[in-house]
């Protein structure tokens, strides 16, 4: 196993994470603010159904974008500008 595979790997790995995280991040935001309104043991356990919906949500999203687009053509996907490309040239032209 080279450096290339190694590289390619930790690259997919970073991404999954990447797209992992949006998810998971709301989840613990809501149960945060849960939480800070009601601190207590009913508050923490209301808190911790989002942030565990937001695990899981995050889970099941990585895995059906590798599945679907590849974890690796998801990101640049999002930010490509077609429309701008086009524009860009047209200018030159």
């Amino acid at each position: 196993m080279g450096i290339i595979d190694s590289t390619e790997k930790l690259v997919k790995v970073l991404s999954w994470i990447k797209i992992a995280l949006s998810p998971i991040i709301l989840g613990a935001i809501i149960g945060g603010i849960i939480y800070a309104n009601k601190p207590d043991t009913t508050g923490l356990l209301i808190a911790a159904f989002p942030a565990v919906a937001g695990i899981i949500g995050g889970v099941f999203l990585a895995m059906w974008v590798s599945k679907k687009h590849g974890v690796t053509e998801f990101h640049p996907g999002l930010r490509s500008t077609p429309d701008w490309d086009e524009m860009d040239r047209q200018k030159k032209q």
